[in-house]
């Protein structure tokens, strides 16, 4: 804490994926609920890109509050007109997924995180970059144009439109 010149950080995030072990993930976040219980951390959270793995996460350990993920356009087929909202309705309208560029998501993943009531932050909502590699001449984007959003308004829209998602990084890759 002397180190950030703080008496307490508010996120305290831990990257996981399958290469660590069960051992190393509950040491880490023991020490974490302690810091935690001693009132030198606020929330303790989990990044990882495997939904599977948020979902035996979730069950595992109660002491999570937030998860950090990968979600984007990517996570549907791309196709603007499918994921601008009509700018004169409330109405959300939402394309097909795409298994094939990210995996589909745990069927289970959404009831649990309403059930544990974690915050859910999205990451790489530009996909990495790449869907800003859109040259603005590309047919896909004329019905942002037409609606007067940018691509990345759009991107962000798409995201916090989920009701389970409380925020968006959108500086992450």
């Amino acid at each position: 804490l002397k180190t950030f010149g703080t008496d307490v950080i508010d996120l305290y995030r831990l990257y996981t994926n399958e290469s660590r072990s069960k051992g190393e993930r509950e040491a880490r976040l023991e020490g974490l609920q302690q810091a935690k219980e001693q009132g030198k951390i606020k929330a303790i959270g989990l990044s990882t890109h495997d939904q599977k793995m948020m979902v035996e996460m979730l069950r595992t350990y109660p002491e999570l509050d937030y998860l950090m993920f990968p979600y984007n356009f990517r996570h549907q087929k791309f196709s603007p007109v499918g994921y601008v909202p009509d700018l004169t309705s409330k109405q959300v309208v939402t394309g097909t997924r795409d298994c094939t560029m990210v995996p589909c998501p745990d069927p289970e993943f959404t009831a649990l995180v309403r059930e544990k009531d974690v915050g859910l932050i999205a990451i790489k909502p530009f996909g990495g970059g790449g869907l800003l590699k859109l040259k603005p001449s590309d047919p896909r984007l004329e019905p942002l144009e037409d609606a007067g959003v940018s691509l990345p308004q759009a991107a962000l829209k798409f995201i916090l439109q989920v009701r389970e998602i409380s925020s968006a990084i959108p500086a992450m890759n």
